[in-house]
């Protein structure tokens, strides 16, 4: 059995002091760290015996089956579009060295940019994007690939966004939530979003949100990235170009604009499996973050600037995506494989 890192060892001789979210997201990493299977529970016992009856206790709570099929599907995900994420992530790397060309430096100033590419079409093999749910393969583990054929959602943009702030400093990770009522925005960045506004009728759309308004309320509607960046943390919508400030480990609030987003971190990790920044949901949970990470002024003048920036320097851009354009084609070509996952795994 492998021995979990001094960070989390620390962490579990504390473990009855923490509060019950903070034992949800240790036990949920330690899932992670010390098993080779999701099943061989019984093994924590001998090495772990004053953390074994806390833990057994939680992971009754715990859909595991839930965690262990997800992380099934992104492994058989991995092993299926190899080349394409090879090349998916070989586009990112080049984005960025763009961004440091253009002096691109901060968080914020990055997920502007990220927004104007992508709802630019940059990463697109058409150079459209259009904000629709049909047609997509929704990878798990690689859902920013749909975006190379021009279409997505909030998964998709949020995964995309992650995927490329792997190649900086910059801590982030896609974080599920419920969006509240009557949110309103007082502020829109001059970016032209293409929303596809056929695909279900509104009435249809209400009856939907009454029939699953139960797992709705559980799992969230939607997909952001949490981001940490020195001492600040704070929420990025790239789907609806909106910030959030952190408020507590449940709520963010804008500040381009009024409402609430109510968030979904344990069921974030559990369902996207993105363990190795579980500090970033711990971070959730300290008072010194529920700090404002930006004001609505700075926000608008930030993204104003960069915007101005990018339309001046087109050529570049547009040079960029000419130079990965054939990768574009290949990710493209390479995504018409068969998903065929469910006849690969069986439910159990």
């Amino acid at each position: 059995m492998k021995t979990p890192d001094n960070n989390l060892s620390e962490k579990l001789i504390n473990f009855k002091n923490l509060d019950s979210y903070q034992k949800q997201v240790i036990a949920l990493k330690f899932i992670n760290s010390v098993c080779n299977n999701l099943d061989n529970y019984d093994s924590l016992e001998d090495s772990l015996k004053n953390f074994y009856l806390d833990f057994n206790y939680l992971i009754n709570k715990f859909d595991a089956k839930i965690i262990k099929y997800s992380k099934e599907k992104i492994y058989y995900v991995m092993e299926t579009y190899e080349s394409a994420l090879i090349q998916y992530n070989s586009i990112l790397k080049q984005y960025y060295y763009l961004a440091e060309t253009l002096k691109l430096n901060n968080s914020l100033e990055l997920c502007t940019y990220m927004s104007y590419l992508l709802w630019n079409g940059y990463f697109s093999i058409n150079k459209k994007n259009t904000y629709q749910s049909k047609n997509r393969l929704n990878l798990s583990g690689a859902y920013g690939l749909d975006c190379v054929n021009g279409i997505g959602v909030c998964l998709n943009y949020s995964s995309l966004l992650n995927d490329f702030f792997k190649n900086s400093k910059i801590q982030s990770t896609v974080l599920l939530c419920k969006l509240g009522k009557e949110i309103t925005c007082d502020y829109r960045p001059r970016l032209m979003r293409n929303i596809n506004q056929n695909e279900i009728s509104m009435k249809l759309f209400n009856l939907f949100s009454i029939i699953l308004s139960p797992i709705i309320n559980r799992i969230g509607d939607h997909a952001v990235n949490l981001i940490k960046e020195d001492n600040k943390l704070y929420i990025y919508d790239i789907t609806n170009l909106t910030i959030l400030n952190v408020k507590n480990k449940d709520v963010a609030e804008l500040v381009n604009g009024t409402g609430k987003y109510l968030l979904k971190p344990e069921l974030s990790l559990k369902l996207l499996n993105d363990f190795d920044k579980f500090e970033m949901f711990l971070n959730l949970d300290e008072q010194k973050y529920y700090q404002d990470a930006y004001s609505r002024k700075e926000f608008i003048f930030l993204y104003e600037r960069i915007i101005e920036l990018l339309n001046n320097n087109k050529n570049l851009l547009n040079d960029c995506y000419s130079s990965i354009h054939s990768n574009l084609e290949s990710i493209s070509l390479n995504m018409k494989k068969t998903y065929n996952y469910e006849k690969v795994f069986t439910r159990k």
